[in-house]
């Protein structure tokens, strides 16, 4: 008992350690010796006071003898008494020992060892095999805790029994002490020591406790340990709730239509500049340039962490697997990339690195794509953990003319870049107004870098313009080795002899306008007033390589101070993030992303406050773009930004009564079908609306809020996808690859004419393919439940040939000798031949009809069908030989939403209805009067080698009527003959080596073939040999025969041999 409850009260611990992550099974060995000997060691000394108790009995009851032989009643009535107290004795020390263990040792050791072992736990995260086991194991702590429940409810029956039994000692002993009264009446003093050591006795079992106290100690006892391991359960969740699972590329781009980043080079020329201050006069300031160099600082990428909230500083090493794979020809040299620095921010994971060694190679070049795989090794502990992303493919991209710009038109896809001397900008009306009060305008979210990637070197007009960033706050740029710094420069104007930009100071970007003190620039955050208003300080900005510290791009940036903005203003600019799922179900059904009141009044009412902007102001005075039913939607968040002309959805205003105010809301609508147009390759989508008040209409001057409505699904359900699984296959119809045997594999199916005597049957050939699947209909299976529009029963299958072009199946060879090429069109339902090497003309020779195969040799205009169809007998099954066509399985709902299926590809082979052999022996005898003459025996046998002359196959069919054999003709030109070389080398034609021999055929009619001649039941013609020549000896002779049947001409060869001439 006592070890069954400590082994419970350690569960929580034992199964986390059980993965051997955290603890050897040699050290549960040594744990379970040193319980087992602590158990051991408390039996041991409670042995020892059980046998100290019967002892001092044992001596009252010598004493007891010694002084009264009289007494027997007295003395039976204690010996009684004795034997009772130590039954009694030995079950309470039993139960004394059981209590105490399973209280201090539940409590003491069990607990001690559980947080040792869990501490353990926290030190050593599991790997991905271990947490699998232990992922099943932790729903069962719960039943197991409920096991020890159990066995301490059993400890609870343990101490009533115990309980009992010490009243039954208490009884017995007062029998005993009543007795021992009576037998002191005739002993005198020497009962006085026997009632000492019987009040001992009772003193000693009074110390086992009471029953309320032992059960109060192993409650406390049994929640402590609950806690414990609860405690630490839930840390354990913890710790896997941030565990790195897996690592999902995010693609910069799409190189050939595969997720790629991109391997810049950029190409610029090396810029110095003079020094500079706000104070002195460099209105001439510009950069010099010098020679052109070129910067390769590798590879930026971004990974999605799954979870989001992984915790990326566990990742204690990345590296790369790098590959060359064939795109369409085979080439050599794979680069590898090593791996700079990484951070993790918002579940993306970027990683810098920069490639050595082999080449980036080029689809269009090399035929070939470089791909990387990220491996993180994760928690570099006793197991480290790898985990391994999806493959990204690699573009080398050449770059050059580097230039600094605004960021935000560019998000309009227009280019404003900043001016390249300070002249330039000093002579230029102001880029931006700043009022005198401002505490500042950071300049880093004012402008990126341009540069314009070099498509054709021959051709720069193909140069695509691109940005390397976004704004220059968010540090791409430094990714791709470049950083911004900022410097005022110091002009003056007129008799001014105070600067320009000494009204202004710079900490970090923070551009802030303020007082000059003495004609000179304070230090940022000195006075403002508004006797700055008209200054118009310069800023210059440089763009810097991080590796070598040159100069790559230069731009001047200028402000005026004013008192007000007397342009149109952007005072905010709220973005709304929705997470909501999306799903793609083929319909025009609308998903509604809506704002909530206190999402409004928090992130739009009250930042409008804060600039003075009262909520009373906004509702009255600015007015929602396009309406309230259907808003404008924006390109940009400028105060210039256009509306465009492609709207997402539908987004409109409504009031809402939050108790007492009202408060305006917006609800963004999306149709299914346009959010997967746009999900199906991008990770979000948004509507940028605005809201405007007038200032000035006559100027045109306005106040703007713009609304960012952003939906990134945390899930994107776009690729439906599923599967024909073989169990769906009906195996009696289905053969191995190439395998003659049905039921041997799933890779062929076989297609053959209608089948002979069946009802309707008129040698058609038409094989419906349906018919080899379960049920007669294809079903797919393996589809993820979300999918709702793409169930089994709302999928539409069809079938398609697959295009035979670059693999075994084409070309093929008819039975006349002659090569053809097999191609697919109409839609992947026709397969057509045309001869290699002749002029292109195709003729159909197989259609898909629905899901019944139509062979095209049914007319005059496929002769090059039944070639090709005749060309092998219909066992010989490998490639080349029976003519085979590779089919597809598609399911679709709707017709833009692919639908992934997998093993839905298989081949179709098509036998040849009819085979004709000649097995007999055709002899002649040279010299015969009159020519010798034979019959000529060939043995016809249809698509399941029944035999047409075998009756018990036949059935009373007339085979040779049903496949319409028409004719038997002799190629007589293209007798060959072996009579001047060895035997069976049939190397000569017969008429070259003797114009004498004459070899004659009589060709049968149809209706003797069909229907037979005299006594012949089908007759196939006569053959006659003749030599006008002289003697000769033994020879043979190969005579070709063309069999013409309805689906084609079959060529046999029929081997006769020549007797020497008679008499010689």
């Amino acid at each position: 008992m006592n070890k069954k409850y400590l082994s419970v009260a350690l569960f929580g611990a034992l199964m986390m350690v059980s993965t051997g992550v955290f603890t050897s099974c040699k050290d549960y060995d040594d744990d379970i010796d040193g319980l087992e000997q602590k158990y051991t060691d408390l039996n041991t000394e409670l042995s020892a006071q059980k046998t100290s108790l019967e002892k001092a009995l044992s001596d009252v009851q010598a004493d007891a003898d010694a002084a009264q032989v009289a007494a027997d009643a007295a003395k039976a009535a204690a010996d009684a008494a004795k034997t009772e107290a130590d039954k009694a004795v030995a079950e309470a020390a039993a139960a004394k020992a059981l209590a105490e263990k399973a209280a201090n040792d539940a409590k003491a050791e069990a607990i001690k060892e559980a947080k040792a072992y869990i501490d353990e736990l926290m030190k050593n995260v599991a790997t991905d095999e271990e947490l699998s086991v232990l992922s099943g194991k932790i729903d069962g702590i719960q039943s197991d805790l409920n096991t020890m429940k159990e066995d301490l409810k059993g400890l609870g029956v343990d101490l009533n029994a115990e309980v009992e039994a010490r009243a039954k000692a208490d009884q017995a002993l007062q029998v005993q002490i009543d007795a021992l009264k009576k037998f002191e009446e005739a002993t005198g003093k020497e009962f006085d020591s026997l009632q000492g050591q019987l009040d001992a006795m009772k003193k000693e079992l009074a110390n086992l406790g009471s029953k309320e106290e032992i059960e109060n100690l192993l409650k406390k006892a049994n929640e402590e340990m609950q806690k414990e391991v609860s405690d630490q359960l839930n840390t354990l969740l913890g710790v896997l709730s941030t565990r790195l699972n897996s690592l999902v590329f995010k693609p910069a781009f799409y190189y050939q239509g595969i997720e790629a980043m991109g391997a810049y080079s950029y190409n610029y020329n090396i810029l110095t500049v003079g020094k500079i201050n706000a104070d002195g006069d460099f209105k001439t300031d510009a950069p010099k340039v010098g020679i052109t160099t070129s910067m390769t600082p590798g590879l930026v990428a971004e990974y999605h962490m799954n979870p989001s909230v992984a915790d990326w500083k566990k990742i204690t090493k990345l590296t790369y697997i790098s590959a060359d794979k064939d795109y369409k020809t085979r080439a050599n040299g794979v680069v590898e990339a090593v791996v700079d620095n990484f951070q993790g921010d918002k579940g993306i994971l970027t990683v810098n690195s920069h490639l050595v060694n082999g080449t980036v190679k080029d689809i269009e070049q090399d035929g070939k794509v470089t791909v990387l795989a990220l491996e993180a090794h994760y928690n570099n502990g006793k197991q480290d953990t790898i985990i391994t992303s999806d493959y990204a493919a690699i573009k080398a991209v050449n770059a050059h003319n580097l230039v600094l710009a605004l960021s935000q038109p560019f998000e309009q896809k227009e280019t404003v870049h900043l001016y390249k001397t300070a002249a330039e900008a000093i002579n230029a009306a102001a880029t931006y107004e700043i009022s005198w009060n401002s505490e500042g305008e950071d300049l880093s979210k004012l402008i990126n870098t341009h540069f314009d990637e070099i498509v054709d070197p021959e051709d720069p007009s193909k140069d695509d313009h691109k940005k390397l960033d976004k704004y220059a706050f968010d540090k791409t740029s430094e990714g791709y080795g470049f950083k911004y710094s900022y410097e005022l420069v110091g002009y003056h104007v007129g008799d001014n002899k105070t600067s320009e930009s000494a009204h202004a100071a710079l900490k970090d970007a923070i551009f802030r306008p303020q007082m000059p003190k003495d004609g000179l620039q304070q230090g940022f955050g000195a006075e403002q007033n508004k006797a700055e208003k008209g200054r118009e300080p310069l800023v210059r900005i440089t763009l810097t390589d991080i590796k070598s510290n040159k100069i790559a791009a230069v731009g001047y940036l200028k402000f005026k101070i004013v008192d007000t903005i007397t342009e149109s203003d952007v005072v905010l600019t709220p973005n709304f993030d929705f997470a909501d799922v999306y799903t793609v179900n083929c319909t025009e059904d609308k998903k509604e992303l809506k704002l909530t009141w206190h999402q409004f009044e928090e992130q739009i009412i009250a930042q409008l406050e804060k600039q003075g902007i009262s909520k009373e102001d906004f509702h009255d005075n600015f007015t929602l773009d396009g309406g309230v039913n259907d808003a404008t939607q924006y390109d940009g968040i400028l105060a210039t930004s256009k509306a465009v002309t492609t709207k997402y959805g539908v987004v409109s205003q409504s009031i809402q009564d939050d108790g007492g105010n009202e408060t305006q809301i917006l609800k963004w609508v999306v149709k299914n079908n346009q959010a997967y147009q746009v999900f199906k390759n991008k990770e979000s989508m948004k509507a940028i609306v605005r809201y405007t008040k007038v200032i000035d209409a006559v100027k045109g001057i306005n106040q703007y809020v713009y609304v960012t409505l952003n939906w990134t699904p945390s899930k994107r359900n776009v690729t439906p996808a599923g599967t024909v699984a073989d169990a769906d296959k009906n195996r009696a119809y289905w053969y191995a690859k190439n395998d003659p045997k049905a039921g041997t594999g799933y890779s062929d199916i076989h297609a053959n004419v209608e089948t002979v005597g069946q009802a309707g049957a008129d040698d058609e050939f038409k094989s419906d393919i349906l018919n080899t699947f379960m049920g007669n209909d294809v079903t797919v299976t393996g589809i993820d439940a979300v999918y709702t529009a793409f169930t089994d029963a709302k999928l539409a299958k069809t079938f398609t040939f697959v295009d035979p072009q670059g693999t075994a199946l084409t070309p093929v060879t008819g039975n006349s000798g002659q090569k053809y090429d097999i191609t697919v069109g109409n839609n992947g339902k026709t397969l057509y031949a045309n001869k290699v090497g002749a002029t292109l003309v195709k003729y159909p020779v197989v259609t898909i009809n629905g899901s019944v195969l139509e062979y095209n040799a049914d007319n005059a205009t496929n002769e090059w069908a039944k070639d090709i169809l005749n060309y092998a007998d219909h066992n010989e099954l490998a490639d080349k030989q029976t003519f085979t066509a590779k089919i597809q399985i598609n399911a679709a709902n709707c017709d833009y939403v692919p639908f992934t299926l997998s093993n839905n590809t298989f081949f179709a082979k098509f036998l040849r209805p009819v085979s004709v052999a000649d097995p007999h022996e055709t002899n002649f005898l040279d010299g015969e009067t009159g020519g010798s003459k034979a019959m000529l025996k060939l043995t016809f046998t249809d698509w399941r080698d029944h035999n047409f002359d075998n009756t018990a196959v036949t059935k009373g069919e007339n085979y040779y009527k049903y496949y319409g054999i028409k004719s038997i003709s002799c190629l007589e030109d293209q007798i060959r003959t072996d009579m001047n070389s060895t035997s069976g080398d049939f190397k000569d034609l017969l008429s070259a080596a003797s114009k004498k021999i004459k070899f004659n055929f009589v060709e049968p009619t149809e209706t003797e073939i069909q229907n037979g001649k005299g006594t012949i039941a089908h007759y196939f013609g006569e053959l006659v040999y003749e030599n006008n020549n002289t003697t000769v000896g033994d020879f043979q002779i190969k005579v070709p025969f063309d069999v013409e049947y309805d689906w084609g001409t079959i060529r046999v060869y029929v081997i006769c041999k020549i007797a020497a001439t008679v008499a010689n």
